[in-house]
């Protein structure tokens, strides 16, 4: 007997084609059977394990030995502190501010004239009402004083270039210097 239950030449390894079924991964086929009480027969646990493993600086020869036996509680609070932010010039004024960054604001100099960075950031993000803005801010008078240089209108019109893409967005700016 084959995986899957199909003997060769059977025709039954037609109704799974593939891994999961189908493209969309289902894992559902069409065919119909007469069980009347299903039971498992076998299975087989694919899950892993998570090691952490963190290798600090001392003195000395220390091998480092890992035995499935020896497996401990581990703490995921590192010994050694993770970095924060990136410190940096932010407004020209030559003191470090932590420039936080994450998946909808950057910092960069964009413009040329104007001391420090600047910020990119939405105003909006996870809608898909016609809210969203993206707005650039010159830090140029003080850290706290962000200034407002340029926005865009909310979107026109979101578009799709076909099923499971990433949609698109036009948008018109508008400057506010």
């Amino acid at each position: 007997m084959r995986a899957g239950g199909a003997t060769p030449g059977s025709g039954e390894s037609d109704g799974w084609p593939r891994y999961a079924h189908d493209p969309a991964l289902t894992a559902r086929s069409p065919l119909h059977g007469k069980i009347t009480k299903p039971e498992i027969r076998w299975s087989y646990s694919a899950g892993g394990r998570e090691l952490l493993a963190e290798i600090l600086p001392t003195k000395g020869e220390h091998p480092l030995r890992l035995v499935a036996k020896d497996a401990a509680v581990v703490s995921r609070e590192p010994k050694v502190p993770r970095p924060g932010p990136i410190a940096l010039d932010l407004d020209g004024s030559g003191t470090l501010h932590p420039a936080m960054e994450s998946y909808h604001e950057r910092w960069a100099k964009i413009l040329p004239n104007v001391k420090g960075l600047q910020r990119v950031a939405w105003n909006q993000t996870w809608t898909d009402q016609k809210v969203c803005r993206l707005q650039l801010f010159a830090y140029d008078q003080a850290f706290d004083k962000p200034r407002l240089v340029w926005q865009t209108d909310p979107p026109e019109d979101t578009k799709t270039a076909k099923r499971n893409s990433s949609p698109w967005v036009t948008f018109k700016a508008t400057s506010t210097c």
